[in-house]
């Protein structure tokens, strides 16, 4: 058995735009984009998507992209992660 740990904290001022676009009364399109650095060369992740609004509830399907540049120092010097979303909200 090979065993390798390794513990990195990394901190990065991120900025970014996060809302959803009205098509009509009951559709929407909900986005997020946003970019840091920091001990990071760079970090990033877009998310988009399309829902629909009925009662207190939305449901979204959307994709998400996020990606981290971590430099050359440590163990893991980059990272991304991408895939397809369902979301049910359920406002109070």
């Amino acid at each position: 058995t090979h065993r390798v740990s390794e513990y990195q904290d990394s901190w990065d001022a991120v900025v970014g735009v996060s809302g959803r676009a009205a098509v009509n009364e009951n559709w929407f399109v909900p986005f997020n984009l946003d970019i840091g650095a920091g001990e990071s060369d760079l970090t990033w992740q877009v998310w988009a998507g399309v829902g629909y609004r009925f009662g207190n509830s939305d449901l979204v399907f959307g994709y998400r992209h996020i990606e981290w540049d971590l430099g050359d120092d440590g163990l893991v010097t980059e990272y991304s992660l991408s895939g397809p979303a369902l979301l049910w909200n359920y406002r109070f």
